[in-house]
């Protein structure tokens, strides 16, 4: 095949694909997935990248490394401030991707979770309008500032689309509240996603608007867990989840995974727009570290190699973002997949500062304000 052979960019409804194709055949194709996604306040333009596939008569002829490359660049051209993928071992760090979304699971035992209470009436979702919009109400209240979950667009979201893994089947229900006083009868207070065909319970989303409603949805779990003769019931959850937090009551454990060269991967694409977005969250941070326009270090300017450089200072009552080296702060070097990993609460601060001999440097105290302990998230039924 000749190399040249262009790469054919077809816009779809939710996506766009990026196709190498010859003599009428594609040869290896890719999916652009674009989403609004949240770091605390802030929310960032990402590009989703999704089933990477080359024909099997067509492998081991680079045609897969030259469409990642062309995919990069091609995202860095539309604008997107950084890009994420799900991805397989050795591979996409030639692309720049780095690990960086952990994996929780919580774990009760059925037994145990038999003593929840049932607050509330738990049923299936009907899945009308009205009920799709009170799920996007919950969802917006409970994580409208957690890192990595995506900002779900009422006009584009189409309700859960899979549950706690590749191919699997969602199944959703939800708690309410029933009264005559309420336009429909009833008020729906939280929700769950779970894999409706598994042999055990497995629950990719949980999220409600007390501790109650989540005590009854645990309830509803523990009845499906005896019928199912499941032994535990396990949530995809991060340890600071409310859920976490009850299920202290009942016995739990819960265990984080720390993927390396494999699954949750991003990188950075455009570094100075997407500083600019994080400039609010990065702004709330230093003002809470009470460094913010007191600390006789006005700012730092970060080198992050292949995607440049950025200056972030104190400017009035705001925090300015510029591109390059600004005269009089110090500089550090924080490549572009260290960053993403901060961000997304891969690694910690104080381990990086101590690996890359940052511990005594002047940024330090404004690096450690930045990027504080965070538990990155995206729930399985947003993947892509």
């Amino acid at each position: 095949m000749n190399r040249q052979t262009p790469v054919w960019i077809i816009p779809r409804e939710s996506d766009t694909e990026l196709a190498i194709r010859a003599e009428g055949r594609t040869l290896a194709r890719l999916a652009v997935v674009p989403f609004h996604q949240r770091v605390g306040r802030a929310t960032l333009w990402m590009g989703g990248v999704a089933g990477v596939n080359t024909d099997p008569a067509a492998r081991e002829q680079g045609l897969a490394r030259r469409l990642l490359t062309f995919a990069v660049e091609w995202m860095r051209d539309q604008g997107f401030d950084w890009s994420g993928l799900f991805g397989i071992p050795n591979f996409y760090t030639r692309f720049g991707y780095a690990s960086a979304l952990p994996e929780y699971e919580l774990t009760i035992p059925t037994a145990r979770a038999e003593a929840a209470r049932m607050c509330h009436h738990v049923r299936p979702l009907q899945g009308n309008e009205h009920e799709r919009l009170a799920l996007l109400d919950i969802y917006q209240a409970v994580y409208a500032t957690a890192t990595g979950t995506v900002l779900r667009d009422p006009e584009r979201w189409k309700g859960f689309l899979k549950g706690p893994g590749w191919g699997t089947i969602p199944a959703v229900v939800v708690a309410v509240d029933r009264s005559d006083r309420y336009p429909h009868g009833e008020k729906i207070l939280g929700y769950a996603v779970y894999h409706k065909y598994s042999d055990g319970v497995t629950v990719a989303e949980i999220s409600a608007l007390a501790y109650s409603v989540y005590e009854s949805l645990l309830a509803h779990f523990a009845r499906l867990g005896v019928e199912k003769r499941a032994s535990t019931l396990k949530f995809l959850v991060p340890k600071s989840h409310p859920l976490t937090e009850i299920a202290r009551r009942f016995g739990c454990t819960w265990t984080v995974r720390f993927p390396a060269d494999r699954d949750g991967m991003w990188r950075v694409l455009n570094l100075v727009p997407l500083m600019r977005k994080l400039a609010v969250e990065f702004e709330a941070r230093l003002k809470e570290a009470g460094l913010f326009g007191t600390h006789p270090i006005p700012g730092i300017a970060i080198d992050t190699g292949e995607c440049g450089s950025v200056s972030l200072y104190a400017k009035g009552d705001g925090l300015a973002i510029a591109p390059g080296f600004r005269d009089g702060l110090p500089q550090v070097s924080l490549d572009q997949q260290t960053l993403v990993q901060l961000l997304l609460g891969y690694r910690a601060i104080d381990e990086v500062l101590e690996t890359q001999g940052l511990t005594a440097s002047p940024a330090a105290p404004w690096l450690r304000a930045l990027f504080p302990e965070v538990e990155g998230v995206l729930w399985w039924p947003d993947r892509f």
